[in-house]
C-alpha cells in the first residue's frame, strides 16, 4: 500500500484520455470542489479533535476504506490534470487556491 505521501505510479492504460465536454469538465470541478471542502474540513476536525484513541484508530480505518473508492487512472504529480484552465486559467489542485486541495485554504 502505498502513503499518501509518496507519488504512485500511473495506473490504467497509456492511451490518450478521451475529450472531455465542457459540461462534463463542469460536473467533474464540481465534485472535485465538494471533495476538497470535505477534506479540509476534515484537516480542521482532526488537527483540533481531542478524541480517544479508540476513536482516532475507527476513523482511520474509515479514511482507508474512503481513500481506496478513489479508484481509477491515476496521473503523474508531472501531468497537468484536464480540470484545468492551464497556464493561465484555474488551477483546481494548487496547494495555495486551488478548491480542490485540502491543503489550500478556503477563499
Amino acid at each position: 500500500m502505498h502513503s499518501s505521501l509518496t507519488d504512485p505510479p500511473p495506473t490504467g492504460t497509456a492511451t490518450q484520455p478521451t475529450r472531455t465536454t465542457a459540461e462534463e469538465l463542469e460536473h467533474q470541478r464540481a465534485a472535485i470542489t465538494r471533495l476538497g471542502h470535505e477534506l479540509r474540513a476534515l484537516v480542521e476536525a482532526t488537527v483540533r479533535t481531542a478524541a480517544s484513541p479508540d476513536t482516532l484508530h475507527r476513523v482511520a480505518d474509515g479514511v482507508r476504506a474512503v481513500t481506496s473508492q478513489l479508484t481509477g487512472r491515476r496521473r503523474s504529480r508531472a501531468e497537468i490534470p484536464e480540470v484545468d484552465e492551464f497556464p493561465t486559467g484555474t488551477r483546481i489542485y494548487s496547494p495555495v487556491t486551488g478548491a480542490g486541495s485540502p491543503l489550500a485554504p478556503p477563499v
